[in-house]
């Protein structure tokens, strides 16, 4: 399922060569409106998203986990949660969760290790679909994500067990290409 164009690039990772997709440069020609966002804490129980609503996203975030435990998006009901589990033990003996280190949306799930204690996400909204990037395409998740009637058409971004920040996020919406 690619819904948005992707251009197809060979990168060299820790795993050796792979076939990276990304977003095509062409997608801002489609933007209608940009909000920017710099800095900003996320604590748990709040909604930095707070009043967007839509069906066409262009998502870029930099998000530093700080003491979350989990971080990640709902859009429109979906979402798409980084795990960052990995407890140490009052005995000083770290607990591992097999979910730790992971990028979560339904059953579909990818390990992704933070760069300096950050995720980097790219994620596009259509009206049937959410496709996800990480790590500059080495993971790509995409989703279908049909709407129910009468489902909300919101956008959060939220922290559990613990703060994040956002070092940078772009919320763009973008116009129908019909």
């Amino acid at each position: 399922m690619m819904n948005f164009p992707v251009s197809l690039t060979l990168r060299t990772t820790k795993d050796g060569i792979r076939l990276c997709p990304m977003s095509i440069r062409e997608i801002e020609k489609l933007y209608a409106s940009e909000k920017v966002f710099d800095e900003s804490k996320i604590e748990p129980g709040s909604n930095l998203l707070a009043g967007f609503e839509g069906d066409l996203f262009d998502l870029e975030a930099d998000i530093e986990i700080l003491e979350a435990d989990r971080v990640g998006f709902r859009i429109r009901g979906v979402e798409i949660a980084y795990d960052a589990k990995v407890k140490t033990l009052t005995s000083g003996w770290v607990a591992y969760d097999p979910k730790a280190k992971t990028l979560t949306s339904g059953e579909n799930s990818a390990k992704l290790e933070t760069n300096g204690g950050r995720i980097q996400l790219r994620i596009l909204v259509d009206r049937i679909s959410i496709e996800i990037f990480a790590k500059i395409g080495e993971d790509y998740m995409p989703l279908a994500a049909l709407p129910e009637d009468g489902q909300a058409r919101n956008l959060e971004l939220v922290a559990e067990g613990g703060a994040a920040r956002v070092r940078s996020l772009a919320v763009r919406e973008l116009e129908s290409i019909w």
